[in-house]
């Protein structure tokens, strides 16, 4: 079976005061991947925070503040280090400190572009979505591949 850990519980976060030097949401993110399909060359994470807003509402009465991505190479079905996500809020509508939550998910980028999102439960609904695809050939027992959690304010 092919095993796949996504180590979420390090988790760090940092919150810029100045956008002018840095960005307003900071996620690294530890990843460990090992014995993947060769197929799967590279991976992706992905960030989000979300908080209340007079505006329109996203998921669960909450609107999207701010996300990012960043992508990292696997390579011979591996990878382990940290993939740093980083990105602003959406100015004017959206300040940082209108963020409350966050959620990051973990794809696997397959050839022509295939999208394989690891995360068994959306951690904005906190429903699940489904189970993962066959097709990823992964065992779901080790697989931990979306964290979610409050922003310290």
């Amino acid at each position: 079976m092919k095993r796949l850990l996504l180590s979420a519980t390090a988790f760090s976060l940092v919150l810029v005061a100045s956008p002018s030097l840095a960005e307003d949401f900071e996620f690294t993110v530890p990843v460990q991947l090992s014995k993947l399909d060769p197929a799967f060359a590279q991976g992706k994470v992905t960030c989000d925070v979300r908080g209340h807003s007079t505006m329109g509402t996203g998921a669960g009465g909450r609107t999207v503040i701010g996300s990012g991505e960043a992508t990292f190479p696997i390579t011979q079905g591996a990878y382990n280090g940290n993939v740093v996500v980083k990105f602003n809020a959406k100015r004017p509508e959206f300040q940082p400190a209108q963020g409350e939550t966050y959620a990051c998910m973990l794809h696997l980028l397959g050839a022509g572009g295939v999208d394989g999102l690891l995360c068994r439960v959306d951690p904005v609904m906190g429903v699940t979505p489904g189970p993962i695809p066959e097709w990823l050939k992964l065992d779901g027992k080790n697989l931990k591949g979306c964290v979610s959690g409050n922003l310290p304010h």
